[in-house]
């Protein structure tokens, strides 16, 4: 089943930190702890549209409690790093502009990359390098960076942002959105200020053209058409009608649209397009978009402001042969509405891109083009630059000391903070996690180390790290906390969330004079956390010339990785505990293995006591991206684990009341339902079984509760939207034992009344030739409080083997 689920598919001092290290309740809150929280917060929450004062507030504690916890591991640098341009580049701002850089891509070439080895049709290219070729530049179905940078030089987006005016910030303004510096509001509650249904007036005909430099003529027909309305429909319907990677994106809760779960699961020849919160307004050459939940403007034009949802003609794909050879690495693949068009793409050497000069602001953008050369890693590159041949490269740790104050160098800010991911489950959270019934990843196997889920040890690994010497060792900057700079608190202003007072206060109490590091402190913890675990009979003390080993595995990406930062990694840890605590000897084992996102993997499956591992995204809504730190795992991104984020916590009081940490996230976000401080359950299924009729056939019986403890906040089925795909309350998606896709079924509701539904008496398709089946069900329904209305799509899968109910009589 992971198959399927990837296929389907980052103190002041030692006495008042231990002070409040010592009070158990401001950490792990049992049951019998909850029971006597009081101000439990009760009813219907919603906080997305609040002043940027409670935001602030909001963040503050969740990201405090991010930390205290190890929800997001161990954070110990950003990735930032020095980098050295070129002298023939006038770089338009000297400082770099968090969000936005430095403006290379406006940069003037005042003259050719003379280098013998130059192309010279490419002299006035600016020549940048990648890692590795993805083989592809569809980044619709693609989740690595490369390909993401490629996909951006031939695509636009309805929004963009550009410097302002004396390059100290950026500004959002329209690109394809025609006229509209945001969505235009067509169910807006003037109460909320937030709105589900959007209009964008966008770009067609006239000036708007694609390009292509291809010499096929099926494809050289489309150079120069023009752009028509029904193209800006087509990169939803490729990215939905094949399953593509990002397909699930576009049904997310948080910024997916209405009915798209429902389309993506409907039986072929059921599947219809008008139950999808995303269509054309052929009246005003306009895009109407319904989400799943409430937005305000700038929210609805970030949700909005995606490559992915670039222009394409259809009948492009049905020209080069379908939608799987959409973006292969050649000419005749793609076409651009962007900056660039794809000139030359050679299997592992280079991939070149030309100027566009029909893109619709050229004059934006200075260079003739681009050449990205695939080499090795960064120690190359950094060759290569001095050798003339790019145009820039950043430092390699080896050669900072000679170059970070060379007048060619720049530092970045780095968007992503590195963090030393941790296993902090216990026994009884990681079986319910990960064990064979397991919530996120069942199947799983690891043999826990007691340590790791001791919180005082965790603590001692925190405060181990000299973050200041990993930084300079590396060119970055250190970083104490879990989110960058990168992530913004109010994203219109421009204001970073790490540089606001409220974002600094999220790490007063942990050394920020130091970065977070004391021997002595991280000592005191190491101390700590062993006579407890001895205390708990879970080891035994050794002596000094035979100590007791703790070995713990540290999971990298590369041995490269290893090399660079982990040996100074484990030097640190070890030597601090080791010199701490006498009669036992901690040793990392560090390892790589074969791909550099396994790291990340075996952390999803909870299968590693230390791993790297870093997330980007969503920098305009840090309170949206913590959904990565959940328990439930509900972005399925959750690399860190040891604390159970549905519970009320005293350490999340926001004004007055007391949340859980799911909880308060949620009502960040928009409109949510709390009870007893914890996220409500808004709609279970409680009963889903199989039954064989007297004639043979299958029969499904299901039932469950929905929330009905609020007048004013009314759950019904959804029979427009979605049942337009045959899904009116029920889909059902089905998968045989390898993971494949079998097919969709949809249900009617036979009872929803009362806080009670049921799906009775359903006669199945047979599935005898199936020995093994796996099932997801979709339930679907529709939410009102006041005047908001919402589209709610709950999943429930069911991971265990299909046992055939015994012939009938």
């Amino acid at each position: 089943m992971k198959l399927k689920k990837l296929a389907l598919i980052s103190l002041l001092g030692v006495v008042a930190l231990a002070g409040c290290r010592k009070d158990d309740s401001s950490r792990d809150d049992t049951s019998s702890d909850v029971d006597v929280i009081e101000n439990l917060a009760d009813g219907v929450r919603n906080f997305v549209n609040n002043p940027i004062e409670d935001r602030s507030e909001i963040l503050r504690l969740l990201e405090k409690y991010t930390l205290e916890n190890f929800l997001g591991g161990i954070p110990y640098r950003d990735n930032s790093g020095f980098v050295l341009y070129h002298d023939r580049l006038e770089i338009p701002a000297d400082d770099y502009v968090v969000g936005y850089g430095f403006g290379v891509g406006e940069a003037l070439i005042t003259e050719g990359l003379e280098h013998v080895e130059i192309t010279p049709a490419h002299k006035m290219y600016y020549h940048s390098w990648q890692s590795e070729d993805p083989g592809t530049i569809n980044y619709m179905n693609a989740q690595d960076s490369v390909t993401s940078d490629l996909y951006s030089m031939v695509t636009g987006s309805y929004w963009s942002t550009k410097f302002n005016d004396d390059k100290t910030g950026y500004e959002w303004y329209p690109l394809l959105a025609k006229d509209a510096e945001r969505p235009v509001p067509l169910n807006l509650d003037p109460d909320t200020g937030m709105g589900t249904k959007w209009k964008v007036p966008v770009h067609v005909g006239g000036d708007l053209k694609y390009s292509t430099l291809s010499d096929v003529p099926a494809i050289k027909a489309f150079d120069g058409r023009a752009v028509a309305l029904e193209d800006y429909l087509t990169p939803f319907k490729l990215m939905l009608d094949n399953k593509w990677f990002r397909a699930t994106d576009l049904g997310s809760y948080s910024s997916g649209f209405a009915g798209v779960t429902a389309y993506m699961n409907a039986a072929e020849g059921v599947k219809n397009w008008e139950g999808v919160g995303i269509q054309v307004d052929e009246s005003d050459n306009s895009l109407v978009f319904t989400f799943n939940s409430a937005k305000t403007p700038f929210k609805a034009m970030y949700s909005l402001s995606s490559s992915l949802f670039s222009p394409i003609p259809m009948d492009f794909i049905t020209a080069i042969g379908g939608a799987a050879e959409y973006g292969k690495p050649n000419v005749d693949s793609v076409l651009s509405i962007g900056a660039y068009t794809l000139e030359l793409w050679e299997n592992d050497k280079e991939v070149v891109f030309k100027k566009n000069p029909r893109y619709i602001e050229a004059d934006k953008y200075t260079h003739e083009g681009y050449v990205y050369t695939i080499l090795e890693d960064n120690n190359v590159a950094f060759q290569e630059f001095l050798d003339g041949k790019l145009d820039s490269a950043g430092v390699p740790p080896a050669q900072l000391d000679s170059y970070k104050t060379d007048p060619r160098a720049r530092q970045t800010v780095g968007d992503t903070v590195w963090k030393l991911q941790v296993n902090g489950a216990d026994e009884a959270l990681w079986d319910q996690l990960f064990g064979e019934e397991g919530s996120v990843s069942p199947g799983s196997e690891w043999d826990l180390k007691p340590v790791m889920s001791n919180r005082d040890f965790l603590y001692g690994l925190y405060f181990s790290l000299d973050r200041e010497e990993l930084a300079l060792s590396t060119g970055s900057r250190p970083a104490q906390a879990f989110l960058s700079e990168n992530y913004m608190i109010d994203a219109e202003a421009g204001v970073s969330w790490r540089l606001s007072d409220e974002g600094k206060a999220v790490t007063e109490d942990l050394l920020p004079e130091r970065f977070g590091y004391s021997t002595a402190l991280a000592g005191e913890f190491f101390r700590d956390a062993m006579e407890d675990l001895i205390a708990a009979g879970k080891y035994v003390r050794g002596t000094n010339t035979d100590p007791t080993k703790i070995e713990l595995g540290l999971h990298f990406q590369t041995e490269s990785q290893i090399d660079a930062e982990g040996a100074v990694l484990a030097r640190m840890i070890e030597g601090t505990f080791n010199a701490a605590v006498p009669g036992f000897e901690l040793k990392l084992d560090m390892y790589a293995t074969a791909h550099w996102q396994d790291p990340y993997y075996a952390a999803m499956d909870g299968e590693f006591d230390m791993a790297f591992g870093s997330i980007s995204g969503n920098p305009l809504d840090p309170i949206d991206f913590l959904d990565t730190v959940r328990s439930d795992n509900s972005s399925g991104f959750t690399l860190s684990w040891g604390t159970d984020t549905s519970k009320p916590s005293r350490d999340l009081e926001f004004k007055g009341e007391v949340y859980a940490f799911d909880a308060l996230q949620r009502a960040g976000l928009g409109l949510t339902v709390v009870e007893d401080g914890e996220e409500a359950m808004l709609l279970d299924l409680n009963k889903f079984s199989w039954s064989r009729n007297p004639d043979g056939s299958l029969a499904l019986d299901a039932s469950g509760v929905f929330y009905n403890g609020d007048p004013d906040y009314v759950i019904e089925p959804d029979e427009d939207g979605l049942n337009v795909n045959g899904f009116p309350f029920m889909g059902l998606a089905l998968f045989d034992g390898a993971g494949d896709f079998i097919g969709a079924i949809g249900l009617e509701a036979t009872k929803f009344e009362n806080g009670v539904w049921e799906v009775k008496d359903f006669e199945m398709p047979d599935l005898d030739d199936y020995g093994v089946i796996y099932v997801d069900a979709y339930i679907n329904t529709i939410h009102t409080y006041g005047k908001t209305v919402e589209l709610k799509t709950d999943v429930f899968e069911f991971i265990w083997p299909y046992i055939k109910p015994a012939a009938a009589a």
